[in-house]
């Protein structure tokens, strides 16, 4: 009897993903991974959380501490399909904002997923006078004191236009953000995507930074690059389903009939 596959993802809280291998009379073989990307820390400090999965309608609602009396009225961008996670919002320039209701105060990091179109480009402001932007291929903060920036985890300014790309600014001078604005700075509005914005009353750490960069990430067994026990023929006919594969088994890795 052959074995059978099944790849779970969990999301809860604490979002923990498990991706498993059941053999015959359902024994876990070789390896179990669970990987607990805990952010039960982020969220004590995550007081704005704007997931853009809503899809519909005018508004974008807090998923933060200070909930619906900071939820978000959307003008001119339009929902998209093409997120970073699930849906998105797509900017197209022109006098495309996001207007978060009220105040988030004592601001220290921000985090987003950002899709730019091109590498001078608008992002976001807190106020009137602290903002970031993209120039030139290098995010650009105004206002904000002794920034340190995050790209897809690792420290850096530069940003590329047409892909996904993860964000964090830090700063341990508080901002107070009386005039929050998605998609527009400094009186011009964002050409591209945003997705999962996030604001913290905290400087997160660098393991934080990389457990948010983690959020709705699941783990899987082995890779598409992982074709050690693949030969000959079998390179190109299975390495679809090689991203299913228990490292170091010698077994099929059939591709489960569910994802």
């Amino acid at each position: 009897r052959s074995s059978d596959w099944v790849k779970a993802q969990y999301l809860s809280e604490s979002n923990n993903f498990i991706n498993v291998k059941f053999t015959q009379y359902g024994a876990i073989a070789n390896t179990l991974a669970n990987f607990t990307n805990n952010s039960s820390a982020l969220k004590n400090d995550l007081v704005g959380y704007y997931k853009f999965d809503e899809g519909y309608g005018s508004t974008t609602y807090n998923s933060g501490s200070t909930q619906s009396s900071n939820n978000a009225i959307i003008t001119g961008a339009t929902w998209s399909l093409n997120g970073k996670y699930d849906k998105c919002l797509s900017f197209s320039g022109g006098t495309n904002v996001v207007t978060v209701q009220n105040a988030h105060n004592s601001i220290k990091s921000i985090s987003f997923w950002i899709n730019p179109n091109s590498i001078t480009e608008s992002i976001l402001e807190l106020n009137g006078t602290s903002y970031v932007t993209i120039n030139s291929g290098t995010i650009t903060t105004t206002g904000i004191t002794s920034p340190t920036i995050y790209v897809n985890k690792i420290q850096s300014s530069q940003l590329l236009a047409g892909i996904w790309q993860h964000v964090i600014i830090t700063s341990n001078t508080a901002i107070n953000g009386s005039s929050i604005l998605f998609g527009r700075a400094n009186g011009t509005s964002l050409n591209g995507l945003l997705d999962d914005i996030k604001i913290y009353s905290d400087v997160l750490s660098v393991t934080e930074v990389t457990q948010d960069f983690n959020q709705k990430s699941s783990m899987s067994f082995g890779g598409i690059s992982d074709t050690s026990n693949l030969t000959g023929g079998d390179v190109a006919s299975r390495s679809a389903s090689a991203t299913y594969c228990v490292p170091g088994a010698s077994d099929t890795c059939t591709a489960p009939l569910a994802h």
